[in-house]
């Protein structure tokens, strides 16, 4: 599906040809001659019936597999078929052995090897290898003679060259406008997509006056800016606004957003992995940069195609589109996004400065999967960070696994019910399947614990499910089990019951079976002193405290978040937002200081690019939250993570 859309969203219908008779391959003599099935399976694939005419190439690379050359040729043609039913995989690896194959002095087989070159350029493109895209396309652009044959290759070059050699695209640029303007014969739809692949080299080189020319050029190939509005004129009107907020030009860069149709409706924020890439790491990412990724929402909640559309520094676009290939939505908030808004939306991104803190969850969840591996049971491979693509992949597991083997199943019905987008009535069903393994092979209370819990939470009364536990010597004569279950029964209490929150942070800091630097039992000490802080008691917060033995300015492991005691108004909508009819929504990080203040804000994900980051940052610079204890009066908190939701009712 992701090169189906890049192909439709970039018009490269409208640019790439077919090319005329391949080079001939040899008859073998059996039933229907090798050039007839040669044909027969060509129409197969230019008609869509993709599967038949896989089949069909398939049958004819049976046949030939004696001549190396036809083998090649075959292979070529195959991978469209291969590219339509998502197997790109497959795909690249006979682009590859072809093109190795096919010699590349002999002039009757130029076609064949233009074609594969295009066809692994916009396949590398789709997997964000643009590296290995930016080579194919060149390799293709030397076997190019006509006017579209070159302009494929361009528009594949600029596309992703902008993200590695910026630079050294700008006379790349400068010919497809030359062809543009010498060649009447491309529509405009193909005159668009290369004008807005012109517009974003600009927007990455910084020329944002040049930018919004192209891609004010593009949107008038489109059709102008009208009420009618397709994916392609959202993505050519979002280039131009992006332009002119960059050149200051707020209120005509409205005018075009008002034309994407920019809706909340969309449901984006409802992403159970909206997660923004760390700053630093290998990538290098800084603080201060920003990108534009555009992506496409599957139907089963993945995201199989992203592009970067800006970046404000070279070599972070690409970065940041991966990182949002591994978003995720549940199949339930696909259902309520309208397909429209799904194909092709964009976001502004920036890094996170604090990596999220391990907390008592992922402790017991560690301590479930140590204990499958000393069962010598293989753990599921962590080799995909999406949740939707990854639960897809654990029902083929699952369905593949004998069901009398119930100690196999086990990692991945825990896999499954850990994962963010399972369906709810589903997950209660898994835990159960679990948590009878787990008794059965004698799993001891901290394995156990990690499923039960997920049961528990499915249930009438979590609450009362906790206190049974405690009670249930199973559980409580096991120090960390208990002093688990003291800390999630401290959460659930709350603020509302600080009393009852106390009393549970109390056993767990003094339970048997702990060693002094456990981080459950330190956990419980820094939410203590936090809670004593709250309350204005600061001797037994500085007490609780330094039993702990953290340094003042550490955040500890397993630290209870703080919670805020001040909200958000309507007022806190952009009045021009607010004019022009937009909705969106803002995902920002800060920190909050000992004294419960609002401090470092970032946004570091906003739907629409550009239109609520600011007027966010300034309202959660307003937020107060109560008093976490730290005796230097420190930072409280570091990298919370907190959204705000723009709605016109």
């Amino acid at each position: 599906m992701a090169l189906r859309v890049l192909a439709c969203g970039m018009a490269l219908a409208g640019i790439v040809t077919v090319g005329a008779d391949a080079a001939p391959v040899q008859d073998t003599g059996s039933g229907m001659t090798v050039q007839q099935a040669f044909e027969h399976a060509t129409k197969l694939t230019d008609s869509g019936k993709d599967a038949e005419a896989l089949a069909a190439w398939e049958r004819l690379e049976q046949r030939v597999g004696n001549n190396p050359r036809s083998v090649a040729v075959v292979r070529l043609r195959k991978s469209d078929s291969l590219v339509a039913l998502h197997r790109s995989d497959e795909a690249l690896a006979d682009l590859r052995a072809a093109l190795d194959a096919l010699p590349d002095d002999d002039p009757s087989l130029a076609e064949d090897r233009r074609r594969g070159f295009v066809m692994m350029g916009v396949i590398e493109e789709g997997r964000l290898d643009y590296a290995g895209a930016l080579d194919a396309y060149r390799a293709a652009l030397d076997l190019s003679s006509t006017s579209a044959e070159r302009m494929a290759a361009l528009r594949g070059m600029i596309a992703t060259g902008t993200y590695i050699a910026p630079n050294e695209m700008a006379p790349r640029a400068k010919e497809a406008e030359a062809l543009l303007k010498a060649d009447d014969a491309f529509d405009g739809k193909a005159r668009a997509t290369v004008e807005m692949a012109i517009s974003e080299l600009y927007l990455n080189l910084g020329q944002f006056e040049r930018a919004g020319d192209h891609a004010k050029e593009a949107v008038s190939e489109l059709g102008g800016l009208t009420p009618r509005t397709d994916i392609d004129d959202v993505a050519a009107r979002s280039d131009f606004a992006i332009a002119a907020l960059k050149e200051g030009k707020d209120q005509l860069a409205r005018k075009y957003l008002a034309y994407t149709v920019q809706s909340n409706e969309l449901g984006l924020d409802s992403a159970s992995q909206i997660v923004p890439p760390d700053c630093g790491g290998p990538e290098g990412f800084r603080p201060d940069d920003v990108a534009v990724v555009e992506f496409f929402v599957g139907a089963d909640g993945s995201v199989p195609y992203a592009r970067p559309v800006y970046a404000n520094r070279q070599g972070v676009g690409l970065p940041f589109a991966r990182a949002v290939r591994q978003w995720s939505w549940s199949a339930e908030q696909v259902a309520e996004m309208p397909a429209f808004f799904r194909a092709r939306a964009r976001v502004e991104l920036r890094c996170a400065t604090v990596a999220e803190r391990p907390d008592v969850w992922n402790f017991l969840d560690g301590a479930l999967t140590d204990w499958i591996a000393d069962q010598g049971v293989a753990t599921v491979p962590a080799d995909d960070p999406s949740d939707a693509r990854r639960l897809a992949a654990d029902r083929r597991r699952l369905a593949a696994t004998d069901p009398q083997n119930a100690l196999a199943r086990l990692p991945i019905l825990f896999d499954m019910m850990t994962n963010r987008v399972t369906p709810y009535g589903e997950r209660a069903a898994l835990a159960e399947e679990a948590l009878e393994t787990a008794k059965a092979h004698d799993a001891p209370p901290l394995p156990r614990l990690a499923i039960a819990l997920q049961l528990w939470q499915r249930g009438e009364d979590y609450r009362q499910a906790l206190e049974q536990a405690l009670q249930d010597p199973f559980y409580s004569a096991d120090g960390q089990a208990r002093a688990a279950l003291d800390l999630i029964a401290a959460e659930e209490a709350g603020r509302k019951d600080q009393e009852a929150a106390l009393a549970y942070l109390s056993d767990a800091a003094s339970g048997s079976g702990l060693a002094d630097k456990d981080p459950l039992r330190i956990g419980a000490l820094v939410r203590t002193a936090s809670i004593r802080a709250d309350r204005g008691d600061t001797a037994a917060a500085r007490a609780a405290f330094e039993k702990t033995g953290l340094a003042a300015d550490q955040c500890a492991m397993l630290d209870a978040p703080p919670t805020s005691d001040s909200s958000v108004g309507s007022n806190a909508f952009p009045r021009e937002a607010r004019r022009w009819g937009f909705e969106g929504w803002v995902r920002l990080q800060y920190d909050v200081t000992a004294d419960g203040h609002t401090d470092r804000v970032r946004a570091v994900a906003s739907y629409p690019p550009f239109v609520f980051t600011e007027a966010s940052e300034d309202v959660f610079r307003g937020l107060h939250y109560t008093k976490t204890y730290r005796p230097d009066g420190g930072a409280g908190c570091g990298g919370m993570m907190k959204g705000i939701h723009y709605r016109i009712d």
